[in-house]
């Protein structure tokens, strides 16, 4: 990874979470909120992603990975939540069962703002739980930050089996 694309990606992601708390003092939407949220929480997932990636080494990896994660927001949520949930030491399928539940709940959450097809408002609920997961981010990236290689890609490994996709 470029040092420039890793810092990119993190002030896009700094960026939405900062204009989410600015929304939230305007009393904006929830559903608004809420994209703003879950977009800042998709930047943060590519970044763990790409500093993985790049203390890995390993191009076949990172190909598979990069072809994936940019590709649909279910898996940049998905890659999220298992990196939290690997963090917190959960059991592979423990990791499967709840990212595959929330990473769903939150594409349906961020189609509500999007499509607007639902009038059905975002929970305040959700919004404090998508918040709470994204304040996490200093904690994940520190404990990846203190990864040697071979862990890097022993986690990427597992991320790459927890979300197969067939």
């Amino acid at each position: 990874m470029g040092k420039d694309l890793g810092l990119r990606i993190k002030r896009n992601s700094e960026e939405f979470y900062r204009l989410y708390q600015e929304g939230k003092k305007l009393g904006l939407a929830n559903n608004i909120l809420a994209f703003l949220l879950l977009s800042a929480i998709e930047e943060m997932s590519k970044y763990f992603v790409e500093i993985l990636i790049s203390k890995c080494g390993d191009s076949t990896l990172r190909k598979n990975i990069r072809s994936r994660i940019y590709n649909e927001h279910i898996i940049k949520y998905e890659f999220f939540l298992a990196l939290y949930y690997i963090m917190q030491s959960f059991d592979t399928e423990k990791i499967r069962e709840t990212t595959g539940r929330l990473a769903s709940k939150w594409v349906n959450i961020r189609k509500r703002y999007l499509i607007n097809v639902s009038h059905v408002e975002v929970k305040f609920e959700d919004l404090t739980e998508i918040e709470n997961y994204y304040l996490k981010c200093e904690e994940i990236e520190k404990a990846i930050l203190e990864l040697n290689k071979d862990e890097n890609c022993c986690i990427l490994n597992t991320l790459v089996n927890i979300i197969r996709r067939d």
